[in-house]
């Protein structure tokens, strides 16, 4: 079962949803063959329900209204308060739309197959894009392909994109993404991804933070998370104005220490570290050496990056002292033994760990032995 939720406020924005992006949504939602349902959380229900998006809508699948909650602050506040009301029960695939997105033909059905191969999560990049000559570009077409979709986005990337570039001359003072740029491509490293799909084994009861945050590690196994690195598969853009900025740009080329600041916040956990060994590829051609070689140096500056920050931990823990060290010591292990209870491979290195720890308490025994 998947439950498709998109929450949308306001009139202009729920406007430009009616006139532009729900209709692009609709032959992507004709192509699920699984029983669905499309929930549109918003307080305009009834201006939703006399458009000819929503009766082309209500023609593919049935729809659900949830009442949009009252919420204060940044949009994502609000965004995420929207997708608690319209999220629950476990063992139903949850898609996390936005109002304000266009997808590649065929990126809901990969959902699917995504799905019937095990998967619970699925993390896509979600690239943003200027909405003035985006949509102009894009006409008033209903689908497009992928590549076609890719070459809209590099050709109209927006600065918010830009700015997570180095040497632009302005920088994200929130880089949770590394982007470089060709003619044809956009290559990138996120640190935090768009959790485009979420099939809990447990109930969601809350969600901490933003969708963004630790929804998915906190319902499911990483191995069970698929992370969308190739846009010919599934591409979904972000449409904003052009002049949309988040408050979050500063002067200066991006610099590996904007980065490491920004983790210092401590917002960015360990597993939006791990997010970011993915290669994310948005091209409108076929990818060459040239792209895979940039795509190499961009996991080379991501290692850089991690070891520079593990370098400044130590040494903050190391001006603490023996005991701050130890500390970290009893977490590392404590990480390993979560992490092997867990894996695959533990049925193999279960038995290795407990000979290795045999092998110790005998040479313990040994040397007392001979001290005696």
């Amino acid at each position: 079962m998947f439950h498709f939720i998109t929450p949308v406020w306001g009139e202009a924005f729920t406007q430009r949803y009616l006139e532009i992006f729900l209709p692009a949504q609709l032959d992507n939602l004709a192509q699920v063959r699984s029983a669905s349902v499309y929930k549109i959380v918003t307080d305009r229900p009834d201006v939703i329900r006399q458009s000819d998006a929503f009766q082309a809508l209500s023609t593919t699948m049935p729809v659900q209204f949830v009442a949009l909650p009252a919420s204060e602050g940044h949009a994502y506040v609000g965004m995420t308060q929207a997708y608690r009301a319209a999220v629950g029960p476990a063992e139903i695939s949850y898609v996390f739309l936005t109002p304000d997105s266009i997808w590649s033909d065929g990126s809901f059905s990969a959902l699917e197959r995504l799905v019937a191969r095990g998967y619970r999560a699925v993390m896509i990049s979600g690239p943003r894009v200027a909405s003035e000559p985006f949509l102009r570009d894009y006409g008033t077409r209903r689908s497009i392909r992928a590549r076609e979709l890719a070459q809209l986005t590099v050709r109209h990337t927006h600065r918010i994109i830009e700015a997570c570039m180095f040497g632009r001359g302005y920088h994200n003072t929130h880089p949770a993404a590394l982007y470089w740029r060709t003619p044809d491509c956009l290559i990138a490293r996120h640190y935090v991804h768009h959790p485009l799909l979420l099939r809990p084994r447990a109930a969601i009861t809350g969600i901490r933070n933003t969708v963004d945050y630790d929804l998915v590690p906190s319902h499911v196994a990483e191995r069970e998370i698929y992370v969308s690195c190739d846009s010919d598969e599934i591409l979904g853009v972000d449409v904003a104005p052009a002049g949309y900025d988040q408050g979050t740009f500063a002067d200066g080329d991006l610099s590996d220490d904007h980065v490491i600041a920004w983790f210092a916040r401590e917002w960015p956990t360990s597993f939006h570290a791990r997010l970011a060994r993915h290669t994310i590829y948005v091209h409108s051609g076929d990818l060459s050496l040239r792209h895979f070689w940039i795509g190499f140096m961009a996991g080379v500056v991501v290692h850089r990056i991690a070891l520079k920050i593990r370098m400044r931990r130590y040494g903050a823990l190391a001006k603490q002292g023996p005991a701050a060290c130890a500390g970290l010591l009893r977490a590392k292990r404590g990480q390993f033994v979560a992490w092997l209870r867990t894996t695959p491979m533990a049925c193999v290195l279960r038995p290795v760990v407990r000979r290795l720890r045999r092998l110790r308490q005998r040479m313990v025994r040994g040397s007392r032995v001979r001290c005696d």
